[in-house]
């Protein structure tokens, strides 16, 4: 039996196995909530698998649902998952913080370099005054996008305390890229509704950016009122918005140029730009949806595969391979054509190791896409572009879907809830799992092999 001196010492060597744990913990506090009669709207018990499957999406803030949730569950339910999203949109940062703060001072000198490269701190009062940030920042950008939202709901309702529950949980669904949603289509009832696009959209991609950049923003901000030396705009704050901002426009041009004959032919001009802007935010990272994703082009699905891939960036509420990993491949590769030995960026150089760990992330990223999809295509009976796209939609933790998730068979929900799983957890747990706790110091004679 293992004992508790083991048990911390585990926690301590294996950081990744810490989080990790924690959230199993979460998932399933959740579905043993969530399996009650009183979770759901009509007193019957949901089945467990449905049940693990929905508190793994809220936890992993993925959005993908086996029930209607503003139909299916009762209010008690849908406290639960409000509660779960809220746990797994900050918990995947504050427990880094917590971890840091917890073990900074009894770790190795290569587990505090994977403390410090997560997080990007360099004591346990830094990791403090982040998680401080963290928390505080979070509640006030839900409170100030629930107070936004009132006026989209008070009035249009049957009473105010629906008005306000309303405001709430989709201001934490949108902040946390969470994707739940209390009604049945969607945000589509919606569509032209500037006020609710802009501050959901407004929301979801603050909760992307990740909080390295918005504390970075923060104090270079207040330090533009002090004197003495002011705190720059790292090297990765630049990145993550300069790649943000692309991905942004591509997704709404595309969208526009895919579906401006289609889903967007019977809308006016600017209900088109606010359908094509929607999606291009959501698509990425939270799972709203203002239009039929089952009734899209083909080329729009691929699009969307792409951009869910991708995702947020790091330290953030979204999941996928990560903004900056794309921009280190993109530049990784752009430098070896030019003949350069070193990646580069603003004047910057990236750590080898850096590149080292953006490849391995993206190998066991595509790793766990392929095998999920072939395991889904051998047991599910639906066509290939529907399960290819629900792979991408898990992986991603987006909840986009072309409504094939209620149908799935047992053996699929399971498939796409470790999916899921794996998908919020992955980047960060091999951010820090993939350095050694003890370098190797053997070094072999180099040979060349073709590489093509």
């Amino acid at each position: 039996m293992i004992t508790l001196a083991e048990f911390i010492r585990i926690f301590t060597k294996r950081p990744g196995i810490f989080i990790g744990s924690s959230f199993l913990i979460i998932i399933f506090i959740g579905a043993g909530f969530l399996s009650l009669p009183q979770a759901t709207s009509t007193g019957e018990k949901m089945p467990f698998v449905d049940a693990l499957f929905t508190a793994t999406s809220a936890t992993c803030v993925t959005g993908l649902i086996v029930r209607d949730t503003g139909q299916y569950f009762s209010a008690f339910g849908h406290v639960v998952i409000l509660l779960l999203i809220q746990i797994g949109g900050l918990g995947i940062m504050t427990l880094a913080a917590f971890f840091g703060a917890m073990f900074a001072g009894r770790l190795s000198v290569s587990q505090h370099a994977a403390v410090k490269e997560v997080l990007d701190v360099k004591s346990a009062e830094e990791i403090l005054r982040l998680l401080r940030f963290i928390v505080i920042a979070t509640f006030s950008l839900e409170a100030l996008g629930f107070l936004v939202l009132l006026p989209v709901w008070v009035g249009n309702t049957d009473s105010l305390g629906t008005a306000l529950f309303y405001s709430l949980f989709h201001a934490i669904s949108a902040y946390c890229n969470a994707g739940f949603s209390l009604f049945s289509d969607g945000f589509m009832h919606y569509r032209g509704d500037a006020l609710l696009n802009f501050t959901i959209t407004s929301l979801i991609i603050l909760g992307g950016l990740g909080f390295y950049v918005l504390a970075n923003l923060y104090y270079w901000f207040l330090s533009l009122f002090k004197e003495g030396d002011g705190i720059s705009v790292t090297l990765h704050t630049k990145l993550v918005l300069i790649t943000t901002a692309i991905l942004l426009a591509l997704g709404i041009v595309c969208f526009y140029l895919f579906e401006r004959n289609h889903s967007l032919a019977t809308l006016e001009p600017f209900h088109q730009f606010l359908v094509s802007y929607f999606q291009s935010v959501t698509t990425r990272t939270c799972g709203f949806h203002t239009v039929d994703i089952g009734s899209l082009t083909s080329p729009t699905l691929l699009l969307f595969m792409f951009l869910m891939l991708i995702g947020g960036s790091p330290g953030g509420t979204a999941g996928g391979i990560k903004t900056t990993a794309l921009v280190l491949l993109v530049t990784t590769t752009y430098c070896f054509l030019r003949g350069r030995d070193e990646t580069a960026f603003f004047g910057r150089t990236i750590p080898k190791f850096v590149i080292r760990r953006t490849f391995a992330i993206l190998i066991c990223s595509f790793t766990a896409i392929l095998v999920s999809s072939v395991i889904l295509l051998s047991i599910e009976t639906w066509d290939f572009e529907g399960i290819i796209f629900e792979v991408f939609s898990a992986f991603g933790t987006v909840g986009l879907s072309t409504g094939i998730t209620p149908h799935l068979s047992v053996a699929g929900k399971i498939v796409i809830t470790i999916l899921m799983f794996i998908g919020r957890l992955g980047p960060l747990t091999l951010a820090v799992i993939l350095i050694k706790e003890r370098a190797v110091l053997v070094s072999y004679p180099e040979e060349k092999i073709a590489v093509g």
